[in-house]
């Protein structure tokens, strides 16, 4: 009986399980120099297509990578991965960000949108979609594909 005690502790041993490697929300971050503010939407996925982050401001102001900063709102795109016009600089491991240093109340929508994608890129974009404010984090998934194109979330500041 302790054999197949001693037996049974090795199983358990080699079966248990280990914690999820950790979050490399940040470490993307930081290797873009992106920034954080009072309020953050942070989009990663993990191949060469380009995925767009847009975030619509309380006022319906948009922020995306053809209007970055725009004056109407506080908030900034400051990291914009894999832009599929730029056929040099791309990652597999891409990161886009929006910051609100000082954010005004209301009603935000961000949208995850499938811009394009290169010619090695997957037919479907699995991502991880954050949203920060204070010391609270919300995480969300989502896919993106050629049939539905665009993933969208509100969030009430």
């Amino acid at each position: 009986l302790r054999d197949l005690e001693r037996q049974l502790a090795g199983v358990n041993s080699a079966c248990a399980t280990t914690s999820p490697p950790e979050d490399d929300f940040s470490q993307r971050l930081e290797r873009e120099q992106g920034n954080l503010g009072e309020l953050n939407f942070t989009l990663k996925w993990d191949d060469t297509s380009d995925l767009d982050l847009i975030v619509f401001c309380p006022n319906g102001t948009r922020i995306y990578w053809r209007h970055p900063s725009p004056n109407e709102c506080s908030g900034r795109l400051d990291v914009d991965a894999n832009d599929i016009r730029d056929k040099q600089t791309y990652t597999r491991r891409p990161i886009e960000n929006v910051f609100f240093a000082d954010p005004p109340a209301g009603v935000y929508k961000a949208e995850v949108r499938r811009a394009g994608a290169r010619t090695n890129s997957p037919a479907r974009n699995p991502f991880n979609f954050r949203i920060t404010f204070g010391d609270q984090t919300l995480n969300f998934s989502g896919v993106v594909d050629s049939t539905t194109s665009i993933w969208t979330k509100e969030f009430q500041y």
